[in-house]
């Protein structure tokens, strides 16, 4: 098997814990820049928050943003597709959330919208993806437009019930993957990392089997299973472990870069 393409989560699969990329990974990722291979970022994040790393990573890389809602080039801002969710689906959700307290919040248009700033949610989201949110007050919940993306957060047991709730309001009309085990991705039906990974692919003229793709939790589960060779990380979810090819250490342990040095470095 020849791997031309890799595609890594980024949250706790490209970065450690302290959220940087490591010396060893950038070294692993330029070394295979140097072959030909292309190592780009699968992110449930927004392109704002993800087009630096790909920065660091290459020139001009295709994106996958929004856990496959968007698919852009970093450097030109080239589209190659985008989805959203419908308008009227999208104030489902946030009606459901301002009935039960859930916190929820928005992208539009690669901006982030919130009610306020100042709950503890939004600030520690800002800081995780250094992006400044929009705060717009009662009127966030007559926000119009058709989001990319929308995400609930909360405390790892309470996004359980949650989550349930959601899935069965929303079941054949919205995706839910949970990303981390308080988050509550939402987003078109037809979209995922799988799909947007493939459509990549396809405009690359690879095949799967030229595919590797790395991540954590369960919203990289359909990347993983469609990429010829899918894998785990260690500090990864049990699901995702157990659906992977193979499982390499944790992203505190250079995890993607001893994955790139075993199946992609080390082979002729």
């Amino acid at each position: 098997m020849t791997i031309r393409l890799v595609a890594a989560d980024l949250d706790d699969t490209l970065l450690d814990s302290a959220g940087t990329l490591r010396p060893r990974t950038l070294e692993a990722i330029e070394a295979c820049r140097r072959r030909g291979v292309v190592v780009t970022v699968a992110s449930g994040r927004m392109f704002r928050s993800i087009a630096p790393y790909g920065a660091l990573m290459g020139d001009n890389l295709t994106l996958i943003a929004y856990n496959g809602g968007l698919i852009r080039e970093a450097a030109s801002g080239r589209t190659l597709r985008h989805r959203t969710v419908e308008a009227g689906l999208a104030a489902e959700v946030r009606a459901l959330c301002r009935r039960r307290g859930w916190y929820v919040q928005t992208y539009i248009d690669d901006e982030l919208y919130v009610e306020s700033r100042d709950d503890d949610r939004a600030r520690a989201y800002e800081k995780l993806a250094a992006i400044e949110a929009i705060p717009l007050g009662d009127a966030y919940w007559d926000l119009d437009g058709e989001p990319t993306k929308m995400l609930l957060i909360d405390d790892a047991t309470a996004m359980v019930s949650i989550a349930e709730e959601m899935r069965s309001r929303f079941a054949g009309r919205l995706s839910l993957p949970r990303s981390k085990p308080g988050y509550l991705e939402v987003v078109p039906l037809d979209v995922d990392k799988g799909r947007a990974l493939a459509f990549l692919a396809r405009s690359m003229g690879l095949g799967r089997e030229e595919v590797m793709a790395i991540g954590d939790g369960e919203n990289d589960l359909t990347m993983i299973e469609w990429a010829g060779l899918g894998v785990a990380m260690a500090n990864g979810s049990p699901l995702a472990r157990e659906r992977a090819a193979i499982v390499t250490a944790s992203n505190d342990d250079d995890g993607v870069a001893l994955a790139l040095e075993r199946h992609v470095l080390s082979l002729p």
